[in-house]
């Protein structure tokens, strides 16, 4: 069902903070930016990290795993039929998606969804990427 990893995400309480972290600590280079996201390019893949809030979000726990990886998929309705098949949840976390289910954006669509042990998984179609 997944095409390829597409990227990583992971919640951070302040964005100017971690974004000094990952650039001039860990030397991953400049950052794209968006609003409240930035993100570090490998060859294929994105390392992400966007501004996120414990009360709003219930993200990030401190000293808890809180990151999550999205998929590049051929289709955001096949992938939600078949994880909902699977007993799989689709919780709704405001800095990451706007709806249960498929999340409809401008040039993408998401799955958010769980896998057997909570953890959060994205599934993304992209409308204009060739399959």
């Amino acid at each position: 069902m997944a095409l390829g990893l597409d990227y990583t995400g992971y919640p951070v309480n302040s964005l100017t903070e971690s974004e000094r972290f990952y650039t001039r600590i860990l030397k991953l280079g400049k950052p794209y930016t968006d609003d409240s996201w930035r993100g570090y390019w490998s060859n294929y893949t994105v390392f992400g990290i966007y501004q996120s809030s414990i009360n709003d979000d219930g993200i990030p726990i401190a000293n808890k795993s809180n990151g999550y990886i999205s998929f590049w998929v051929k289709s955001a309705k096949n992938t939600y039929d078949y994880m909902m098949g699977q007993g799989s949840l689709f919780p709704v976390i405001p800095a990451i998606n706007s709806a249960s289910g498929i999340d409809l954006s401008p040039g993408y669509s998401q799955v958010l969804a769980t896998d057997t042990e909570g953890n959060v998984v994205v599934f993304t179609e992209y409308s204009g990427r060739p399959r």
